[in-house]
């Protein structure tokens, strides 16, 4: 009789197999018909515990059910329940499964089934993160004995609250992997968490293990598989190759780590694909700490094995110190090595940046590559060099894992500028190369610890190129077009007006202790330059060799100097020419050392000295020292145009703080009063002037005394309109011609304020007598105020003023005559108000002062009087 529940143990075991290591027990109903054929059957079976066998898989069973009816009209069971409870898996299945027998009538060639089930739960710990269960599942398919193949043709499963669909087929082989073909879809959404739990350990492991510690949150859907493994095709490590399975995803509101240590792409949205050994995902949108990702990808070329590269690609909109906050994060640190913080930057900026890194749980910060492009605008980065921003920056960042490169134009403090900025981050040497090209001004030079301020004034075109480091530059090659700019050098009054052609260049080294200049050259219409100096941090000058010195009109030298050890800068000048003109009006007006002057030695031989007012000497000497808050040493000597000697020395003070004189005697006292003074009515003469001063004591007057004789006085303005105002014709007429000769002159003076105040001044000659009191400004309109009296015939209208007693009645004041004029003078030198009393010449000298003006010393102008704002 024929058997078919033995026919189908037999297809999947062989008719030896056991079912069970435990005995089975139940019932078994057969019909007969009166021919012998089984017309119908039916089976209960029940086991206890034991193995169960199929197919060389076993599983410790608990319990075991079989209750199945045969139809052999239609070869076909119905199975009314299949159910078992184990450590593996639990549940029951019903439907219906039918037989094809074999042509030849000896076994059954295809097992076809349709099968539906209640819950089924698997717990396959070595195969699955955590049990699952099938709430509702329905199956469709065959298996072929022959091909030992079982086909899916329909596939429904309802579990984890989504329902999987689609059909495949399973050849199992014994030396080499399965054969496996499906095409699957997942309906519904899932989190990436439970989507590991039915993703079996072993199958695209990288992949799995990439949204199993990079993508702790969101939402999956949309998921289809296709999976086409050929026999063999899975490697002994898990490893499949790429066409062997193609999973397709879409993901809402994901969280992914692209980096372990870096801040997270959140809110991400896209599309992603998984390959049997390669992952791809394409962000639509996120963000990455206050930076949105416009769009972005990861790309796993190889999943296994672990170690190759993987990509992840960013483009980003958000402000610069936001996004440079992200890419200074461990491991990159992109701004590590240039002692900048990404709170320096801000802007916005719009990025595409691409990092590479091996598929590693751990990747060595060394292992990181990335580059990118930025374009910027209205970039400011503070303090880019000391405390001067950049700002106004409009240009490109191209960022690699060696370095970055910009190239901006830009603003640095007040400049506009055109930058190259090319950053090495790491390795030894200079990290820093700065190209800069722009319009500079003295606030620019500062930057770079460049002293300019007191001799440049306006714009000046130029290109640097500076290397180092952005936080201390090293070294600085500049050229410049100084045509435009106002170059001043202001202690000899020589200035380039805007206009002229000049050049210049110059090489600079920094260090903490301050500022080389090398091959300094500065050449243009009325100027040349060339030596190299030295500057202290302070901007200080500590040592210059110019061996071209050369101002039109002002100077032709050659000058060296050096601080010493304790302090002073100590030079030595040697040349042709220089004009000092404005040298002595400095020292004259506003005097010589401050308090806090810094301690100053100078000697200088030059062929040619021009001084004030036309006046020049030859083979001048000079020697000077000043320490601080005190000149210790100021000795001159030259020789007058006319062979006439001029030397000045300085005289020590008596006490320690106390005053200082300068003492000039020369063999022709109106060429040193027009050297030093500016005075031009005075020709020849012999004498001396004593200038005495307290350094340090900021506003002190200055006092002096002058004394000389036989001299001339040439063309004095106002003395001459004194002459007119009195009606002395002759005497204007003389001097206006040859002059008026003068045996005798001497005065007190001292200088406050700006402004000159004659205590006493009186002149004697054959033909004049003259006092004067009173003072006159230095700057503005020169204000003058004076008064005193003109004694005419002097040599004959003194004579009774020599006579004892009623000398002294009649004549009052050494310089006047028993018959003298007084006059009073007042207003701006150029056009002053003289007045003269004609009444005061026939006045006894005792009441002469009756008709003079009401100056007297005490009511002497004031400053502001001298010299008006």
């Amino acid at each position: 009789m024929d058997a078919p529940v033995g026919d189908l143990i037999a297809v999947f075991f062989n008719e030896n197999a056991e079912l069970f290591t435990s005995p089975v027990s139940g019932s078994a109903e057969i019909d007969i018909g009166v021919d012998g054929s089984v017309r119908s059957s039916k089976i209960d079976l029940r086991a206890g515990e034991g193995i169960l066998t199929l197919g060389g898989w076993s599983s410790a069973v608990k319990s075991f059910g079989a209750s199945a009816a045969f139809d052999p009209g239609r070869n076909e069971f119905s199975v009314d329940e299949i159910r078992w409870e184990g450590d593996a898996s639990s549940g029951a299945v019903a439907g219906t499964v039918s037989l094809a027998p074999a042509a030849d009538g000896k076994g059954i060639d295809a097992v076809h089934f349709v099968l539906q089930n209640g819950p089924i739960t698997i717990n396959q710990p070595d195969y699955f993160d955590a049990p699952w269960t099938i709430d509702r599942s329905a199956v469709a398919g065959e298996y072929d004995t022959t091909k030992n193949l079982v086909s899916i043709s329909e596939l429904t499963a309802d579990f984890f609250g989504v329902t999987v669909q689609g059909g495949g087929s399973y050849a199992a082989s014994a030396k080499q992997s399965p054969a496996l073909k499906a095409d699957l879809t997942l309906n519904g959404s899932l989190s990436p968490e439970t989507l590991l739990k039915f993703w079996p350990k072993g199958l695209a492991k990288s992949a799995r293990d990439f949204i199993g510690k990079r993508m702790p949150s969101g939402k999956l859907s949309g998921v289809s598989a296709s999976v086409n493994l050929l026999p063999g095709a899975i490697a002994a490590d898990g490893t499949l190759p790429d066409e062997a399975l193609t999973l397709k995803f879409r993901a809402d509101e994901a969280k992914v780590f692209y980096a372990p240590e870096m801040t997270p792409l959140v809110g991400v949205s896209g599309e992603g694909l998984l390959k049997g050994n390669s992952f791809r995902f394409d962000a639509e949108k996120a963000r990455v700490g206050k930076v949105a990702i416009t769009s972005g990808q990861v790309e796993i070329p190889v999943l296994s094995p672990k170690g190759a590269p993987g990509y992840f690609r960013l483009h980003a909109a958000g402000d610069a110190s936001a996004i440079l906050s992200i890419l200074n994060e461990d491991p990159l640190k992109v701004l590590a090595e240039t002692k900048f913080t990404p709170e320096q930057f801000s802007g916005p900026v719009r990025a595409e940046v691409e990092i590479q890194r091996p598929n590693l749980n751990i990747a060595p910060p060394d292992s990181y590559r990335y580059k990118g492009v930025a374009t910027f605008e209205s970039l400011a980065v503070e303090g880019v060099i000391g405390d001067a921003s950049l700002s106004s920056g409009e240009g490109r960042l191209d960022l690699a894992t060696e370095g970055m490169v910009i190239r901006s134009d830009a603003r640095l403090g007040d400049a506009p500028l055109t930058i190259e900025w090319r950053q090495r981050f790491y390795g030894k040497g200079d990290k820093t190369i700065l190209h800069v090209a722009g319009v500079a001004n003295s606030a620019t030079a500062d930057l770079f610890g460049i002293p300019t301020r007191q001799m440049v004034q306006g714009e000046i075109p130029f290109s640097a190129k500076a290397v180092g480091g952005v936080d201390a530059f090293r070294a600085l090659d500049l050229e410049a077009d100084l045509t435009e700019a106002i170059l001043i050098a202001e202690p000899l009054g020589w200035v380039k007006a805007q206009g002229a052609s000049a050049k210049g260049s110059a090489q600079f080294s920094f260090s903490p202790e301050g500022t080389k200049v090398s091959e300094l050259t500065i050449v243009g219409d009325g100027i040349s330059i060339a030596g190299d100096a030295e500057f202290v941090t302070s901007g200080a000058v500590k040592s210059f060799d110019l061996s071209t010195f050369r101002l039109d009109k002002a100077a032709n030298l050659a000058m060296t100097g050096r601080r010493d050890e304790g302090g002073a800068l100590v030079a030595e000048v040697r040349g042709d020419y220089l004009n000092a003109g404005e040298m002595v009006r400095r020292l004259i007006d506003e005097g010589v050392g401050g308090g806090d002057a810094t301690p100053f030695a100078l000697k200088a031989r030059i062929d040619r000295v021009d001084l004030r007012a036309g006046a020049s000497y030859a083979n001048a000497a000079f020697e000077f020292a000043r320490s601080t808050g005190k000149i210790d040493a100021l000795d001159f000597s030259a020789t007058s145009a006319v062979g006439k000697k001029l030397t000045i020395a300085l005289n020590p003070a008596a006490e320690e703080d106390g005053a200082q004189t300068l003492e000039a005697r020369s063999d022709d006292v109106g060429e040193m009063l027009a050297a030093i003074f500016a005075i031009t009515s005075v020709k020849g003469g012999d004498g001396w002037l004593d200038f005495a001063f307290t350094p340090g004591a900021k506003g002190a007057p200055k006092t002096g005394s002058l004394a000389a004789h036989d001299l001339r006085i040439v063309k004095a303005p106002l003395l001459a309109k004194i002459f007119a105002a009195g009606s002395l014709t002759g005497l204007a007429d003389l001097m206006n011609g040859e002059g008026i000769e003068l045996k005798k002159a001497m005065a007190r003076f001292s200088i406050e304020d700006g402004a000159v105040r004659i205590h006493e001044a009186r002149a004697t000659g054959p033909s004049v007598g003259i006092t004067a009191q009173g003072a006159f400004g230095l700057d503005g309109e020169r204000m003058v105020t004076l008064k005193g009296a003109v004694a005419p015939a002097y040599g004959v209208n003194s004579l009774l003023g020599k006579t004892p007693v009623i000398g002294d009645l009649f004549v009052s004041r050494k310089g006047e005559g028993v018959l003298a004029l007084s006059y009073d003078v007042g207003g701006p030198a150029s056009e002053p108000r003289v007045t003269v009393n004609p009444l005061s010449a026939f006045t006894p000298g005792l009441f002469r002062r009756m008709f003079e003006g009401r100056v007297a010393e005490e009511d002497a102008p004031s400053t502001d009087e001298a010299s008006p704002n």
